[in-house]
């Protein structure tokens, strides 16, 4: 996985050091596109953080229940607080 990250990197790189200033105008119609998707993609990475924190949390309370036996209510109870 590192092997790959590390080429990745490389060809950044090599693409930013190639790049060259743009004469281009950006119109308004473009501005707009590009402020959709950048609220798209923070409203999208809200919505993955959210199902992980949940499942995380669903997970973590499974473990919970099966490590306190449920003959000792009292016990159970404080935790479900």
């Amino acid at each position: 996985m590192r092997r790959w990250s590390s080429v990745g990197l490389v060809v950044v790189i090599v693409l930013l050091a190639g790049a060259r200033p743009a004469q281009a105008y950006i119109d308004p119609g473009n501005t707009s596109m590009l402020v959709q998707l950048v609220v798209g993609g923070i409203a999208a990475l809200a919505v993955l953080s959210r199902r992980l924190w949940q499942g995380t949390v669903m997970r973590l309370s499974a473990i919970v229940r099966a490590i306190v036996p449920s003959s000792s209510g009292s016990v159970r109870r404080q935790l479900d607080r």
